[in-house]
């Protein structure tokens, strides 16, 4: 039987007993719980579905912890509504990018802002990323890291700060174009060029092993010598290994810059 298989994109692990890490796989709007949940913004209902949902969740359930660790590792992007609306959660005011659309030949600049009351807003953020991360993993981190001072650990990304978008053709069919960028406030882009890491590091266990050691001078407990022992080593091996075997969505950021254009004929 063929049919579509539904998987969980947003885990919580807990790290030390002062913080915790979420991993995000995708941003996608259908999950493996497919139901909807309404919560109030500015009095007016809003909703969180798929991996928004998913998140929102993560972050009640480390709601104590002072220092969250978010692992955007090999996440292709996805759903930039489902992005934004997860960026919320984590700041209280700001804006997260500027958007350059074309829409029916108009170009259009749009502003992107927060809306004030993210349920992790006091909550200090540290970023995983490596060159796997792309579009809507580097909306959020420019969202995040435009608002507060959140370290990213791992390598630079992969530089896609373009989207795309359908549109009917006159013969009913439908085509893929790409017709927005994202831009800084100041008018930069990391289009092709990527987010640079504040600590380049190349293993994946030893950029764990960082931002533990991060979590934890920023909630004021230090390292306590643990970070070079045996025991530590072992537990950043094995979570590690945990987030490796994660299913993950296997979009793939270079399908959506082509060289050339591909010709089909559908009858």
């Amino acid at each position: 039987t063929k049919e579509n298989i539904r998987f969980a994109t947003a885990w919580k692990d807990s790290l030390t007993p002062y913080s915790s890490l979420i991993q995000i796989t995708g941003f996608e709007i259908s999950t493996l719980d497919d139901s909807q949940e309404i919560y109030t913004t500015r009095g007016e209902q809003d909703t969180a579905v798929g991996t928004h949902k998913e998140f929102r969740e993560a972050l009640r359930q480390s709601k104590d912890d002072l220092v969250t660790v978010i692992d955007l590792r090999g996440n292709p992007g996805g759903f930039v509504s489902i992005c934004t609306g997860m960026i919320d959660e984590l700041i209280s005011d700001g804006v997260f990018f500027i958007t350059t659309r074309i829409d029916q030949g108009t170009i259009f600049h749009d502003t992107i802002s927060a809306n004030p009351g993210g349920i992790a807003h006091q909550r200090d953020i540290i970023l995983l990323a490596d060159a796997n991360s792309a579009s809507c993993s580097e909306l959020f981190i420019q969202g995040v890291r435009t608002n507060q001072e959140a370290p990213l650990i791992g390598q630079t990304t992969y530089g896609k700060g373009i989207a795309q978008g359908f549109k009917p053709t006159e013969r009913g069919g439908v085509v893929r174009t790409t017709g927005t960028q994202y831009y800084y406030e100041d008018g930069s882009s990391y289009n092709e060029k990527g987010h640079q890491p504040d600590y380049e590091i190349e293993s994946p266990t030893a950029q764990l092993a960082k931002a533990i050691e991060l979590a934890n001078d920023m909630a004021g407990v230090g390292s306590g010598g643990s970070a070079n022992g045996k025991e530590f080593a072992e537990f950043v091996s094995h979570l590690q290994s945990t987030l490796d075997q994660r299913p993950r969505s296997h979009k793939n950021p270079t399908a959506l810059i082509l060289d050339k254009p591909i010709q089909r004929t559908y009858e």
